[in-house]
């Protein structure tokens, strides 16, 4: 049983930019009286830099191993709800990491339902979509959620909801 009273719960919240981790993670950390951990604010305080940055000024590659190093270092932590980040689940075998010391959780949202969510941010705050055109940001979407769809349907929970509501994410962990 996922609860509080578990001292030693870890919950992973995977899956694809703009899918709600953080938003729902806070919550869900709220209600369960755990910590939460946004393993991309984490990257971001030790770079000393914005992920944005952080790949334009070094690349993927190295911002790939500091996101592998922070899920390392969130394995050893207690108590607490992890948001990762949207690839962190598909690089190195971080989703192994993920799935020996929690319970990983695939907030699956659909690709139309991403691209609505994410065209209404400021795409300048995700890297990897900058600069797109509707047509181009669709076409990237739907090819990176099937490419990575492997590694987040590892997960032990996956939710396929465009609207998932905490409530729903706590029953899923009871």
């Amino acid at each position: 049983m996922v609860g509080p009273e578990s001292k030693t719960e870890l919950i992973y919240l995977i899956g694809m930019p703009g899918c709600g981790k953080s938003t729902l993670g806070r919550q869900l950390a709220r209600k369960m009286q755990l910590d939460f951990v946004d393993l991309d604010e984490r990257i971001e305080r030790k770079a000393q830099k914005n992920i944005p940055d952080i790949f334009s000024e070094k690349g993927e590659n190295f911002f790939r191993e500091l996101e592998k190093q922070a899920v390392i270092e969130s394995s050893k932590l207690k108590n607490s709800v992890i948001a990762t980040g949207g690839g962190a689940a598909c690089f190195f075998n971080n989703i192994d990491v993920m799935n020996s010391v929690g319970t990983t959780v695939y907030i699956k949202v659909s690709a139309k339902e991403l691209f609505r969510r994410l065209y209404s941010l400021e795409q300048k705050n995700r890297p990897l979509l900058a600069g797109k055109s509707d047509e181009e940001l669709f076409i990237e979407l739907t090819e990176k959620l099937t490419h990575r769809n492997q590694f987040y349907e590892q997960s032990d929970i996956v939710l396929a909801n465009d609207n998932l509501q905490v409530d729903e994410l706590l029953n899923a962990l009871r």
